[in-house]
């Protein structure tokens, strides 16, 4: 059968109290949390679940300039690889199966550094995180986006080359 869920980031700033509310109220399965978690008391977001008979689906990580996984800046890498973990520890704490990477900065539209090191950079980066994530029991979905997104990983072709040089079970 199949389930339904819904991105919270559509209705970004808006309590998740009122959103898993609203897609309980219209019959969905799941929500797709935001992928910043300090906004989030987990025991209160499992509470509501329950009280509302959804799941998370998958939390939508939001990557910037400051934690890029191919940032051409060391600690701009370790900034991402750690938001990445702490991303993993808010789905294993609430129950969610799949994080969504996405291999670089959202708006990133050129390369900042030779394109064959982002792409190492990059590759290393998912690996480091999705160790940890794996240790954890979450998996990660590599999301390709449009070219008004990034101009890296723009199609499923790209996304499952970077998927499959991480080698990683739980990187999809």
């Amino acid at each position: 059968m199949f389930k339904y869920s819904y991105d919270s980031l559509v209705y970004f700033g808006e309590p998740v109290e009122q959103s898993i509310a609203r897609l309980a109220r219209f019959g969905y399965d799941a929500i797709e949390l935001i992928g910043e978690p300090d906004k989030y008391d987990t025991k209160e977001v499992n509470k509501l679940l329950g009280n509302h008979g959804l799941k998370v689906s998958s939390i939508c990580s939001i990557f910037t300039a400051d934690r890029d996984l191919a940032s051409p800046d060391r600690n701009g890498r370790a900034n991402a690889v750690d938001y990445v973990k702490q991303v993993a520890d808010l789905a294993a704490a609430v129950v969610c199966p799949t994080i969504i990477i996405a291999p670089t900065a959202c708006m990133k539209m050129t390369r900042w550094k030779d394109p064959v090191e982002e792409r190492k950079w990059a590759i290393q980066s998912i690996r480091t995180a999705g160790e940890y994530a794996s240790s954890v029991g979450v998996a990660f979905a590599i999301e390709a986006w449009n070219r008004y997104e990034s101009y890296f990983v723009n199609t499923i072709q790209q996304g499952l080359a970077i998927m499959n040089e991480v080698g990683l079970p739980n990187v999809e």
